[in-house]
């Protein structure tokens, strides 16, 4: 069986449901794509966010990762999938409902590095470019493979791009959400969480959200409340 675009618009249609669905079923649905081959132009597509595959890379799966950790099972969630302001609304257990939006730090260095893979069956290692450089930069850097070596250059390059994931979204529209930073925690395994809050909790605490956090891309194994 494969899972496809069809199969895809399937999920999506049920996680945005008005009464959306339990934590238990999302990660049920999304662990059942997870088991199902998909064709190569499709994986491609997810890897590198493209298309329909956007909003399952970018939204549905962090957020899964943060309520699974976090919050009970049958705590319900409700994707917007559309232009409204949040990504999610969550209904916990216990507690009044919010709104979650995600955002990810270096998104085009993740996005270069899925595009190597495609190419060449490789990952191009730690991109850590800030997005607004020109294409030129990301082309040499995957071409040499890495280009920062240093604990200190990779947490320099991670600091600077969640400082501007933060100020991207410094709206008033988000007064009270909760907001998710996807980054590539794994890189930084052997950093604290009190020196994570150290570089960065004084720009996050300014923000108009609720609360703030860090978590890591892809598998949410970690996370790192910032306010």
């Amino acid at each position: 069986m494969t899972f496809d675009v069809s199969a895809l618009n399937a999920l999506y249609a049920t996680i945005s449901a008005e009464s959306g669905v339990e934590v238990s079923e999302l990660r049920l649905l999304v662990g059942h794509m997870a088991q199902q081959a998909m064709s190569k132009p499709d994986l491609a597509a997810f890897r590198m966010a493209q298309g329909p595959w956007k909003e399952l890379h970018d939204e549905v799966i962090p957020v899964m990762h943060f309520l699974s950790a976090g919050h009970t099972d049958t705590t319900r969630v409700r994707f917007s999938l559309d232009s409204s302001p949040y990504d999610a609304w969550v209904a916990p257990t216990a507690g009044e409902p919010f709104y979650i939006e995600v955002t990810e730090a270096l998104a085009r260095s993740s996005k270069e590095s899925a595009k190597n893979m495609q190419a060449k069956g490789a990952v191009s290692g730690f991109l850590g470019l800030q997005d607004h450089l020109p294409q030129s930069e990301f082309e040499s850097a995957k071409e040499r493979n890495r280009i920062f070596h240093s604990r200190a250059g990779v947490y320099r390059a991670l600091d600077a791009g969640i400082s501007t994931a933060m100020t991207k979204k410094n709206k008033s529209k988000y007064a009270g959400f909760t907001l998710l930073i996807a980054c590539d925690m794994a890189m930084c395994r052997t950093r604290s969480d009190e020196e994570w809050r150290t570089a960065l909790s004084a720009q996050a605490v300014e923000l108009p959200f609720a609360q703030v956090y860090l978590i890591s891309s892809g598998t949410g194994s970690r996370i790192v409340r910032l306010k």
